[in-house]
């Protein structure tokens, strides 16, 4: 029964946050997500404890559920469509797909990505909301939040080795 309710809450989760997606898809996908899922844990938090006060079901049981559906929703978000959207291997597969890549066209892969894509633009606005960039004086400049963030990343890549 347990498997059951954390696949369909699961599913509910992801049909929640594909119909926002649906009917407004400006924001960052990746901020909705996360939002639509702590909001939906929240409620699933709420929905235990009064289960609890009313001595309708056990705290460890339900609460784990709640939890587990968290963590697992959150790995899909953040490996499946958060990624696909930023992916270069992504796009030189579906390009591989549609026609064949010869060994001295690679390169232009690249211009391709960048021009049908247009990461750069999506990552600029990302980040102005996110408030790691400002546009001052048409130039971009970092903030102090954006400094913090680089300098963060820049010991993961270290200490994970993944530069």
């Amino acid at each position: 029964m347990k498997i059951i309710n954390f696949i369909i809450l699961s599913f509910l989760f992801h049909i929640i946050l594909i119909l926002k997606r649906f009917i407004y898809n400006e924001s960052i996908f990746f901020y909705d997500a996360l939002l639509i899922l702590f909001l939906f844990t929240l409620f699933l938090i709420i929905q235990n404890i009064y289960g609890i006060i009313s001595n309708k079901i056990k705290f460890s049981s339900n609460l784990k559920i709640a939890f587990s559906i968290f963590f697992f929703n959150y790995s899909i978000i953040i490996t499946l469509p958060a990624l696909s959207n930023r992916s270069i291997s992504i796009f030189l597969l579906n390009s591989i797909n549609e026609e064949h890549l010869y060994e001295n066209k690679k390169e232009s892969i690249i211009f391709d990505y960048l021009d049908k894509t247009k990461p750069i633009n999506k990552r600029i606005k990302e980040q102005i909301i996110i408030g790691n960039i400002e546009k001052s004086n048409n130039k971009y400049v970092i903030t102090n939040r954006g400094k913090v963030s680089v300098n963060i990343m820049n010991f993961i890549k270290k200490l994970y080795s993944v530069d």
